[in-house]
């Protein structure tokens, strides 16, 4: 896989019916996967776009409750490898202070998230 774009450290999901993959590293951003091709090192791999987007108008544009507090989010929406991930996309969620939002029409209609059911 060849990602074209920023850099990131880690990647985790959305725990939405159609999963959303996203990315980490200086900022949010979301993993555009393509049909496309490329040559590297003498190999054809796939093409991903990193794309960086204003967390909070991600937040509002997927998230059926609209007034959830960017905080919940973290745990509600998104499904991480590692706890060590998540304490540190917490950080940089708390850490955000524009919280104005525009709706991502691109992203679709509000999801259901699946909740995790224990026993």
């Amino acid at each position: 896989m060849i990602f074209i774009g920023d850099t990131f450290d880690f990647e985790f999901t959305t725990k939405t019916s159609n999963p959303i993959r996203c990315a980490f590293g200086k900022q949010f951003s979301i993993l555009l996967f393509s049909d496309n091709s490329g040559i590297y090192k003498v190999s054809a791999h796939h093409l991903c776009f990193v794309v960086p987007v204003h967390y909070p108008s991600f937040v509002r544009s997927v998230l059926k409750p609209k007034d959830l507090p960017l905080r919940e989010s973290v745990d509600r929406l998104f499904e991480f490898k590692s706890s060590k991930n998540r304490d540190r996309f917490a950080l940089y969620v708390d850490s955000i202070s524009n919280d104005h939002f525009q709706i991502i029409k691109e992203l679709g209609p509000p999801k259901n998230i699946r909740e995790n059911k224990t026993l």
